[in-house]
């Protein structure tokens, strides 16, 4: 994904590239857990592409999509850093932090299983590598990411 908003005079292009995870579907609503990962760090780079590129908001994001919406979910907002590497020209640092409760709550509500956060969870926090591939799925619904 790339995003340089028209009416933002000056803007610096940010690109992001995202893996789904998992997705879910019950009854009428539908919901994504997506991987992204920033190759800039520019300011709400992560839900602007979301909303704007994807056409999906993050779950919780009240800045970022449908007021109305925003305000029938009422959960926080569900983004979440659970592995980070940054490199500098002599060394590496990584974090891992595994997901919070709110965001624990919120994916469970939207249909997916303790299981499905548990496998997901252990498998990114082993993980060393930055992700590589992208999905050209689209995700349902609004993202949990």
């Amino acid at each position: 994904m790339r995003c340089v908003s028209e009416n933002d005079d000056g803007g610096k292009e940010s690109t992001t590239t995202y893996q789904i995870l998992e997705s879910v579907q019950s009854g009428g609503s539908a919901a994504s857990l997506v991987m992204l990962k920033p190759l800039q760090g520019r300011t709400h780079q992560l839900r602007v592409h979301c909303a704007e590129i994807l056409g999906l908001h993050i779950i919780g994001d009240k800045k970022y999509c449908n007021a109305r919406v925003a305000e029938e979910e009422d959960l926080q907002l569900c983004l979440h850093a659970l592995h980070l590497r940054l490199c500098w020209t002599d060394r590496e640092v990584r974090c891992v932090a595994p997901i919070p409760e709110h965001f624990r709550a919120a994916a469970l509500r939207f249909g997916f299983t303790l299981k499905t956060l548990t496998d997901i969870e252990s498998r990114l926090m082993k993980s060393a590598n930055p992700v590589s591939s992208i999905s050209l799925r689209r995700p349902l619904g609004p993202a949990i990411v």
